[in-house]
């Protein structure tokens, strides 16, 4: 594929998938917004480098196949984050923004001392949901976080809606078993 043709297919993918991606990224990395922005750029920059390498029929599903490349693309952003946080030793700052399940979770209103518990709450939960296989955590966070319907993570994912829909049921049951331990 020339470098035309590679230029018009990622602008086309990039049009298509950019919000979805965008979502996943932001529940996979710090949810900072230039973070999540830079991390995205990254992801089609290497489709682009990818595409002339990829065999037809690897991008048959090019949903899936982007959601891989955004999936490493976050695991080495965290890493970078990891390391500098290690070096700097700093401490996060109350300032990050709040995921759609936080937002839906953690009560305002409540005192000072609650929100520290209602955050350490949410710690324990998005920790818990990183523990998760990677095919069922996806799916976890795909409908609990984005709350995207079954049909469409099914297309994410290349699978059938029930299979999603068997995963996220799955994942949560895991997620109630851990939490109820944990307490």
């Amino acid at each position: 594929m020339d470098n035309e043709s590679r230029d018009e297919y990622i602008k086309r993918i990039y049009q298509a998938h950019r919000e979805t991606l965008r979502k996943y990224i932001q529940h996979n990395t710090t949810g900072n917004h230039d973070d999540v922005e830079d991390v995205l750029s990254e992801v089609f920059k290497r489709a682009w480098h990818y595409l002339p390498d990829c065999p037809d029929e690897s991008i048959a599903n090019e949903v899936g196949w982007l959601y891989k490349i955004a999936q490493r693309e976050c695991q080495r952003f965290n890493q970078r984050v990891t390391i500098e946080r290690t070096m700097t030793d700093s401490m996060v700052s109350d300032e990050e923004e709040v995921s759609p399940l936080e937002e839906r979770i953690v009560d305002r209103d409540r005192q000072p001392e609650e929100e520290v518990v209602q955050r350490e709450l949410m710690d324990l939960l998005y920790r818990r949901i990183d523990e998760l296989p990677t095919e069922i955590r996806q799916v976890v966070v795909l409908h609990y976080i984005e709350e995207k319907p079954y049909e469409e993570i099914a297309k994410f994912i290349g699978k059938s809606s029930s299979t999603a829909k068997r995963r996220a049921q799955k994942g949560l049951e895991h997620l109630r078993v851990r939490l109820v331990h944990e307490q």
